[in-house]
């Protein structure tokens, strides 16, 4: 997309780039932007400048050059330092605004165009702090590891060994019943709709998914130790189970957000904790049903 006719008396300043310069490309990309954020933020032009039909012009274009660029090769997307305003936003706050629109969304179908909206900040800013779509998405995705999923093992760490699988498998029902959008989780979409595709986002994801494993290993052990689960199956095998079980929960959540079905998965997992099924009735039906997450 060729930078638009600058309207009569608006100066252009020191911009006095060769022709190929404003071609397709990521050169050219980086030059259109570069000079857009220049008009935009740092530029002193005529009074022209300040019509309003002027400026809802450049704003649009601005963001049409930000999602041209966003959509190059994999590439350093970021803006020169000397081109980006010195930041004005919390990391934090982008962050939890990006996580709500790659988790709603998904990858795929957010646009950058999206995130800028979502955010609140300029494309700008978003590719200087953060990079192209896709190095924001895996901060995002961190984001929502270390908040979520990293945050409930810490709680649940807290707590005796077999009631610490209870009451996270009893946090997880209530997310996943109480997820009106279902969105459900970002880490399993992530490993749905990502990385099938992407080996990087698999060793991602499959990092976070072994660290899950590890915590209901680490509990089971515990508890094998401390005579509150069952000797009666390794406790490698009982950590694979829960984890199979969390992830399909997670999974059927999206499509069949059923009471019955959810809690009957997780009541008969956390039976095998006491071996064979026994104690169903007694332990795991009274841990879904009277504890929520701490």
């Amino acid at each position: 997309m060729l930078p638009p006719t600058p309207m009569r008396g608006t100066r252009l300043r020191s911009f006095d780039a060769p022709p190929m310069a404003w071609g397709p490309g990521r050169d050219g990309s980086r030059m259109r932007l570069a000079v857009l954020h220049s008009l935009r933020d740092e530029a002193s032009p005529p009074p022209a400048w300040k019509r309003p039909r002027f400026g809802i012009l450049m704003q649009v274009i601005y963001n049409q050059v930000a999602d041209d660029y966003a959509n190059l090769p994999s590439c350093d997307m970021r803006v020169d330092s000397d081109m980006a305003r010195p930041r004005e936003f919390d990391e934090g706050d982008v962050l939890d605004a990006a996580v709500e629109c790659f988790w709603k969304q998904g990858f795929e179908a957010t646009s950058m165009r999206d995130l800028i909206e979502r955010t609140g900040i300029t494309g700008a800013s978003l590719y200087n702090a953060f990079g192209d779509k896709r190095a924001l998405y895996q901060r995002a995705l961190d984001h929502y590891v270390a908040g979520s999923i990293a945050e409930r093992i810490r709680r649940s760490r807290e707590l005796p060994p077999r009631e610490a699988i209870e009451s996270f498998f009893a946090d997880i029902l209530k997310r996943s019943l109480g997820d009106r959008q279902r969105k459900g989780c970002m880490l399993v979409n992530a490993a749905v709709d990502v990385a099938p595709h992407d080996p990087a986002f698999q060793k991602i994801v499959a990092a976070v998914l072994k660290h899950l494993e590890t915590f209901f290993l680490d509990c089971v052990r515990a508890g094998q130790a401390d005579g509150t689960i069952t000797l009666a199956s390794p406790a490698a095998d009982l950590a694979r189970h829960l984890l199979a079980v969390l992830l399909g929960v997670r999974v059927l959540a999206r499509v069949r957000p059923e009471p019955a079905l959810l809690k009957g998965a997780v009541a008969t997992a956390l039976a095998f904790l006491d071996g064979s099924g026994r104690g169903h009735d007694a332990r795991a039906g009274q841990a879904l049903s009277g504890r929520g997450a701490r």
